[in-house]
């Protein structure tokens, strides 16, 4: 860890004793702080609670039992220290298995270098797949000024493209962020409720929910509340609204199955 560097833990009533492994690495570095949660309050909870605690100028998601490289944060430092114009720095992604076992590389694809909020955002939404570059390196100030990863199925995903509004993605070619694929993995969720469950259990989500209704409305809100020019945003709000009309079949589906009781009892 960098002398600048802080780290902090976000606990959500884990019983698994990473609480003792952190509070043992913080008795021994003072930039390290251990934040208590009695009752687990969910994934999206968590994300804006760390960044709310947060007192660097970089800030970076550190996920469950994935693995950086250790000098993952130092290249990510030097490239946002070099490029103003970056808001989010992550390196090249290696798949492992449960006993951290390499599967497969994975491309994210999203190394935006547009100078163009424009260009950018329509990269991230054609381009975008497993949301690993939510764990790369990002500026504070910038993070603050979007609605971070919100509690909704998808929320990484409309949380990345809003991102890219802001400035470039830069990536670091090594593979640095090595993902753990396996059963007990949040990726391995397949049920919205599953999903809803881990973004934040509080919340019932039925079967019926209009998951991509959801992503389109989020998606518009983003572009409302960016700092885009007038032009800028109609662009991408016509963006959105071709996207959609290609996924039509798909929309008109969730929006029968919603109008329809009987439909809405026999998903559930």
């Amino acid at each position: 860890m960098q002398k600048r560097s802080t780290a902090g833990s976000g606990w959500s009533g884990s019983v698994d004793g990473s609480n003792a492994i952190a509070e043992s690495y913080a008795r021994r570095d003072d930039r390290i702080r251990v934040v208590r949660n009695e009752c687990n309050r969910g994934a999206a909870w968590n994300y804006k609670h760390v960044l709310d605690l947060a007192r660097g100028r970089y800030f970076r998601w550190a996920p469950a039992d994935d693995l950086f490289a250790p000098e993952s944060l130092a290249c990510c430092v030097q490239v946002l220290d070099q490029h103003p114009e970056a808001v989010l720095c992550y390196p090249k992604t290696t798949l492992i298995d449960a006993q951290g076992q390499a599967l497969q590389p994975y491309e994210d694809n999203l190394d935006l270098r547009h100078a163009s909020p424009v260009g950018r955002y329509k990269a991230a939404v054609k381009q975008i797949g497993l949301t690993n570059v939510i764990y790369g390196l990002m500026r504070t100030s910038v993070l603050r000024q979007t609605r971070l990863i919100r509690s909704f199925p998808g929320a990484d995903v409309v949380f990345v493209t809003e991102l890219a509004l802001f400035g470039q993605f830069h990536e670091i070619d090594q593979r640095l962020f090595f993902r753990r694929m396996h059963p007990g993995a949040s990726s391995s969720i397949q049920s919205l409720e599953g999903i809803q469950a881990f973004m934040d259990p509080k919340i019932v989500r039925k079967k019926d929910f209009a998951r991509m209704w959801r992503y389109l409305f989020e998606s518009m809100h983003a572009l409302l509340h960016a700092p885009l020019t007038v032009r800028e945003r109609i662009r991408l709000l016509l963006f959105l609204v071709r996207e959609m009309i290609a996924s039509r079949d798909q929309y008109l589906q969730e929006l029968a199955r919603l109008m329809n009781p009987r439909g809405r009892r026999a998903a559930r």
